[in-house]
């Protein structure tokens, strides 16, 4: 939440987040022993409560690692899901592209 906020930048260029994103830590879809929570808790972090599930889901994190177990989660439930590997070093490091602070 402190990196996507924008309150911590993290060493990347820039702080804040992609405009349109959600925040959904790594830590909203596991569990307590660490393995992944049910499907339907996955499926309202993942849809953000949505009725329908979006076309499409890009994951991101600040450097593509922890973005990876969100990532396997939306394809464990059948989402349409991408990685953006990079993720926001990528992003931030390319000062043409929009930049969204929460603060």
């Amino acid at each position: 939440p402190e990196f996507f906020s924008g309150a911590n930048s993290g060493g990347l260029p820039r702080a804040g987040h992609i405009p349109g994103a959600r925040n959904a830590p790594v830590a909203s879809v596991l569990a307590e022993n660490g393995k992944l929570k049910p499907a339907a808790s996955l499926r309202q972090v993942l849809t953000a409560g949505r009725s329908e599930a979006p076309a499409l889901t890009v994951l991101y994190c600040q450097t593509g690692q922890q973005a990876t177990v969100l990532y396997f989660a939306a394809r464990y439930l059948g989402l349409q899901a991408r990685l953006y590997d990079g993720s926001f070093q990528d992003w931030s490091g390319r000062p043409e592209l929009p930049v969204e602070p929460s603060l």
